[in-house]
C-alpha cells in the first residue's frame, strides 16, 4: 500500500486533510487503542475477507483505516502471500453517544494465485486450507464474511470460480444447513466513481449471474457492499478528488454501519469447512483409536503369553530359590564354622604375634649375647696373645735368671772362697798380731 506521495499539490494535500478530519469526526479509525472511561468498553467485531487474487481486499482495509489513503498500483502477481489479522481500533460518533469497537479484520491471499519470482503459485485447495487454519489458530467466532470482488470489466469467470469455491468452504454453516443472515456478503471494489445508479446495475447484473443463485438462495438477504481507493490517476485536480473521495467515504460509512450492526457471531467451528476437516479429524483419531485397540489387542494377547511364560519361569524360579534357600542355610552353617574358625584362627594368631615378639626379643637376646662372646672371646684372644707375650717374656727373664742364679752361685762360691781367705787371712793376721 502506498504512503500519500510528497508531489500532491498543497491544495490538495490540504482539501485530504480536511476531509479525512470530517470522516473521523464520525467513524475514526486507528491501530492503538482509544483512552477509555471506566463505564466504557470495546465491542468486539472480526470479519474475514475472502475472494479472487488481485480483488483488492488489502485496499479494503486500507480504505477502512483512512478513506483518504492512496491504493498501490495494480499488479498481476499477488500481493498477500500469508493470512493476517489488522487490528483496528474504532470510535463511532453519533447523536452525542461514542461507541467503541475492536476490530479485527482478516485479509487472505486470493484463490488463482499468480506468484512472482521464486514464490510458486498454490493451488487453490491449500489456499483455502490456509485461511481456514489460520481463523481457527485466531479466533473463535466470526461476526461476518466478504467475498470481495472487482467488476471493473464486469463479471469474470474467475470471479464466479471464486465466489463458488469459497460459497462451498460456508456452505452449511450451522448444522439445519443454513448460513446466519448477514454473515456472508459481497464487497466490490475499485467502485470510487460508480454513482448509486451504476451500483445498482452491479448488483441487478450480480443477482442475474446464475452462478451466483446459490449465494442469494442461502441468504436472500444477502447484501452487496460498495468500496473505492483514490490513486495516482485521480490527483488531476480538486474536483476529481473531492468526487471520488466523498464517494469513497460515504461507501466506507455504509460499510461500516454494516460492522457496526454485525453482533450476532457465527463460531468458526459451526464454518462447514472447519466443522469436515474436525469431522475429517475425527476420523482419522477414531482410525488411529481403532489401530491403537488392535494394536492393543495384539500387544494383550502378547502379555498373556508372557504372562504365562512368566508364571512358568516364576515357578521355576521359585524352585531355585527354594534350593537357594537350602544353600542359604548350610552356607549358614558353614561360615558359623568359619566365624568359629576365624575366632580360633584370630586366637592363634594373636598367640604367635605374641610368640613372634617374644621370639625376636630373645633373638635379639641371643645376638646381644653372641656379641658379647665374639666380644670376650676376641678380649680372650687378646688376654691370649698378652699371656703368651708374657709367658716367653717369663721364659726369657726364667733364663737370665737361671744365668743370673749361676752367675750368683759362682760369685757365692767365690765370696765363700773370699771368705774362707779372708778369714784364714784374719786367722792369720790374728796370729801374727797375736804374735806380734
Amino acid at each position: 500500500m502506498n504512503t500519500r506521495p510528497s508531489t500532491i499539490p498543497p491544495e490538495l494535500a490540504k482539501m485530504l486533510q480536511t476531509k479525512a478530519q470530517e470522516a473521523n469526526s464520525v467513524i475514526q479509525v486507528q491501530t492503538q487503542p482509544f483512552t477509555l472511561q471506566p463505564d466504557e468498553y470495546y465491542r468486539s467485531r472480526t470479519f474475514l475477507l475472502v475472494g479472487r487474487s488481485r480483488a483488492g481486499k488489502s485496499t479494503a482495509v486500507q480504505v477502512i483505516k483512512d478513506p483518504t489513503v492512496l491504493s498501490a498500483p495494480l499488479s498481476f502477481y499477488a500481493q498477500t502471500r500469508e493470512p493476517f489479522t489488522e487490528e483496528l481500533y474504532v470510535a463511532h460518533r453519533r447523536d452525542g453517544v461514542c461507541d467503541y469497537y475492536k476490530l479485527d479484520m482478516i485479509d487472505t491471499p486470493g484463490l488463482f494465485e499468480h506468484a512472482q519470482g521464486r514464490d510458486s503459485a498454490r493451488s487453490d485447495e491449500e489456499i483455502q486450507q490456509m485461511i481456514v487454519k489460520y481463523i481457527r489458530s485466531k479466533t473463535k467466532q466470526l461476526h461476518g464474511v466478504f467475498f470481495v470482488c472487482s467488476f471493473n470489466e464486469g463479471v469474470t469467470s474467475d470471479d464466479t470460480r471464486a465466489i463458488a469455491a469459497l460459497l462451498d468452504t460456508f456452505r452449511g454453516t450451522y448444522y439445519d444447513g443454513r448460513i446466519p443472515s448477514g454473515f456472508i456478503n459481497l464487497l466490490v471494489t475499485r467502485c470510487e466513481g460508480k454513482l448509486p445508479a451504476s451500483r445498482r446495475r452491479i448488483e441487478e447484473q450480480v443477482k442475474a449471474v446464475p452462478e451466483f443463485k446459490d449465494l442469494f438462495t442461502l441468504d436472500p438477504d444477502l447484501k452487496l457492499f460498495f468500496l473505492g481507493a483514490l490513486s495516482d490517476d485521480h490527483l488531476t485536480g480538486a474536483d476529481a478528488v473531492q468526487k471520488h473521495l466523498s464517494n469513497i467515504i460515504q461507501l466506507r460509512t455504509v460499510l461500516m454501519q454494516h460492522i457496526f450492526r454485525a453482533d450476532k457471531p457465527c463460531p468458526v467451528s459451526e464454518i462447514a469447512i472447519v466443522r469436515k476437516e474436525a469431522e475429517d479429524r475425527i476420523a482419522r483419531l477414531e482410525d488411529q483409536l481403532q489401530k491403537t485397540v488392535n494394536d492393543l489387542a495384539a500387544k494383550n494377547q502378547a502379555l498373556q503369553n508372557m504372562t504365562h511364560q512368566f508364571e512358568v519361569t516364576n515357578q521355576r524360579l521359585q524352585t531355585e530359590i527354594d534350593a537357594h534357600e537350602n544353600t542359604q542355610g548350610r552356607l549358614g552353617e558353614t561360615k558359623n564354622k568359619l566365624d568359629s574358625s576365624t575366632v580360633f584362627l584370630s586366637s592363634t594368631e594373636q598367640s604367635l604375634r605374641t610368640e613372634k615378639t617374644e621370639h625376636a626379643e630373645a633373638k635379639e637376646q641371643l645376638q646381644k649375647t653372641v656379641n658379647d662372646l665374639v666380644a670376650k672371646s676376641k678380649a680372650y684372644e687378646n688376654e691370649v696373645d698378652a699371656h703368651k707375650i708374657t709367658r716367653e717374656r717369663l721364659a726369657s727373664t726364667g733364663e737370665a735368671l737361671k744365668s743370673t742364679t749361676a752367675d750368683l752361685a759362682s760369685e757365692r762360691e767365690l765370696l765363700r772362697t773370699e771368705k774362707a781367705a779372708h778369714a784364714e787371712a784374719k786367722v792369720q793376721s790374728q796370729k801374727i798380731a797375736d804374735d806380734l
